[in-house]
């Protein structure tokens, strides 16, 4: 995943996605490509008030394995799948834990 910035602004990215799909232009060979040509220049973002849940929830929504972080239109970071499935083992381990911790201290 590569993000595109113009004067330190965020105008696109490129997945394995875009590349695999778009690269491949019968016309034009695979070094003269530009960036501009093969980026999705929609990208879907959060910011840092978001919380985990509504970014699993635009992941799944937008199909996408990177969401970038933005705080006043400056990248603050990249959120991944990965980092979205850790948090939710993460979540469901705490929760076990918990409830085992119960049934052993009730009996």
């Amino acid at each position: 995943m590569l993000l595109v910035l113009e004067d330190r602004k965020l105008i696109g990215i490129i997945s394995e996605r875009d590349f695999s799909r778009k690269a491949n232009m019968p016309d034009k060979p695979l070094q003269d490509l530009l960036v501009k040509e093969i980026m999705t220049s929609k990208v879907v973002y959060v910011n840092p008030d978001y919380t985990t849940e509504d970014c699993k929830a635009l992941v799944t929504e937008m199909r996408s394995r990177h969401l970038p972080a933005l705080e006043t239109d400056q990248i603050v970071g990249i959120i991944s799948i990965g980092d979205s499935v850790k948090d939710a083992i993460s979540d469901r381990k705490f929760v076990i834990d918990q409830l085992e911790r119960y049934i052993y201290e009730t009996r």
